[in-house]
Order: structure tokens, then C-alpha cells, then sequence
């Protein structure tokens, strides 16, 4: 009798673990898919992208298509619709094309991505782009936001464009994010492999990085951070998996990642 009654005893604790933890913890999985497109593609490859986009997709339940480099063609931007791009980062020549066919090309891509380390005179930038997204994934709260080196600027447009440290601006951008209560912080980043390593030194809420500027494919945790760097030499499709662990409990907010990736090249 006593044997099970303690039996008993340590189902029903069991079971009001797993009570606790439905109440207090959560768990979700999102697909980020990065292209280096279209700003190296052309007809056909456009064409094959697209199908192993929608394929891709067929078993991604939620997901996210960031589009690196767009190019300095005003034409690159009729694509971004067609590939159902969710995220355009943008750079100063890019932006400058958006000012001037603004009326135009606000209405093609569902969003375009500042880096948040670059301000335009009279933060003019602002009128057709922001410096963070935030979407949800289920019930878990994702944020992103962009940094660019600091580049040389060459004409006169660009010479308007003033910089910020990445380091400075991407400390801003987190605790803006957090102000918005996410559970996870992307950094989309134009920068080296190096500095986004000394990024996510100085900065610990970072918990995740995707990139290209590159001149190879590479993938590794600096850390803890998982950083995904694109080769921007090659048109590339790459599929990150992510599934997202969250714990609420009181006086405590965890939320651990675990990725899987698969890089596809486009022949």
C-alpha cells in the first residue's frame, strides 16, 4: 500500500511538473531562409531560385526570407515581390534610389532594413525604411536589426550618410527591442566575420547573427551566438532552422536556440 501510494505520489509530481512548465515554458520553431540575390542573379537563375524558394517553404511552418545584397539597380527592387522577400537590407546607394522612387518601390518589398548604424542628413532615410522588425513566432516575440561597416563614401549622396559606431548602434537597437519585450535579438550584418565577433563580445543580448561580406560560406558559434556568414562573391540560398526554447519562470527568463542550416547554391 505504501509502495503505491509513493508511486502514486511521484506520478502526480511528475505530472505537475509538466503542468508547471506548459504554464510557464513554451517551445517553437521558425525557418530563416538568406539570400545573396538578386543582386547577382539574371533570368534563369531568378527563375530556379524561385522554385527552390517554394520548395524549401513546403516544409517551413514559419518562416522569414531576408534578401543580403539588392544591388544598386533599380530593377532588383521589382524582384523582391516576386520572391516574396519579407526583409531588404539597404545600404546608402540603395536608399538614395529609394528616395528618389519612393512612391514607387514602397509598395514592392514588405519591408526595408536600415542599418542602424548609418543616419542620413536630417535622418531623411526614415521616410521609406526602418532600423528593426519584429515579428512572432507562436507566442515568442523575435526581433531584427542591421549593421553595415563603415565604408568609404564616394558620391554626393553618400557623402550625406553619417556613421556610428556598430558597437554604439547596436547597443541602442537591443535595448529599444527590449523595451518591446522580445525573447530573441538577430543581428543582420554587412560586416566581417571578425567584427561580428567583436560585436557579440562587447554585446551578450545578441543571439544571433546572419551575414554575408565574405569571401567564403561560413558558419560557427562565437559565444554562444550562432553566426552564419554568407559568401557575397556567389548567389546562395541558405535554410536555417531554428528551434527556440522558453522557460517563464518567475524571477527567470530563458530562452535557449538550437539551429540546423543547409546552404544552397544557385547554379
Amino acid at each position: 500500500m505504501q509502495r503505491k501510494k509513493s508511486c502514486c505520489m511521484k506520478n502526480f509530481f511528475l505530472l505537475a511538473i509538466a503542468f508547471v512548465f506548459s504554464i510557464f515554458g513554451s517551445n517553437a520553431k521558425f525557418t530563416i531562409f538568406s539570400l545573396n540575390s538578386p543582386a547577382f542573379s539574371n533570368g534563369q537563375r531568378d527563375i530556379v531560385l524561385k522554385k527552390l524558394l517554394a520548395k524549401e517553404k513546403e516544409t517551413a511552418v514559419n518562416h522569414l526570407t531576408i534578401d543580403m545584397v539588392i544591388g544598386n539597380d533599380l530593377k532588383n527592387f521589382e524582384k523582391l515581390n516576386d520572391l516574396n522577400v519579407d526583409i531588404a537590407i539597404i545600404g546608402p546607394k540603395q536608399q538614395a534610389l529609394l528616395n528618389e522612387k519612393k512612391e514607387k518601390y514602397l509598395n514592392h518589398a514588405k519591408n526595408f532594413l536600415v542599418p542602424s548604424n548609418f543616419i542620413g542628413e536630417k535622418e531623411s532615410h526614415q521616410l521609406v525604411s526602418q532600423q528593426s522588425f519584429v515579428f512572432y513566432v507562436d507566442n515568442i516575440k523575435v526581433g531584427v536589426f542591421a549593421v553595415f561597416p563603415c565604408n568609404k563614401m564616394s558620391t554626393e549622396e553618400e557623402k550625406k550618410i553619417y556613421y556610428l559606431p556598430s558597437s554604439f548602434a547596436a547597443k541602442k537597437m537591443i535595448e529599444d527591442l527590449k523595451k518591446k519585450n522580445v525573447d530573441v535579438i538577430i543581428a543582420i550584418s554587412h560586416q566581417s566575420l571578425e567584427d561580428d565577433k567583436t560585436l557579440v563580445k562587447a554585446l551578450k543580448d545578441i543571439d544571433m547573427i546572419i551575414g554575408c561580406h565574405d569571401c567564403e560560406t561560413i558558419s560557427s558559434y562565437d559565444d554562444q551566438t550562432f553566426i552564419y556568414k554568407l559568401n557575397h562573391l556567389d548567389s546562395h540560398l541558405v535554410r536555417i532552422d531554428v528551434a527556440i526554447e522558453k522557460k517563464d519562470i518567475p524571477q527567470k527568463n530563458e530562452v535557449k536556440l538550437f539551429h540546423s542550416w543547409r546552404d544552397v547554391k544557385i547554379e
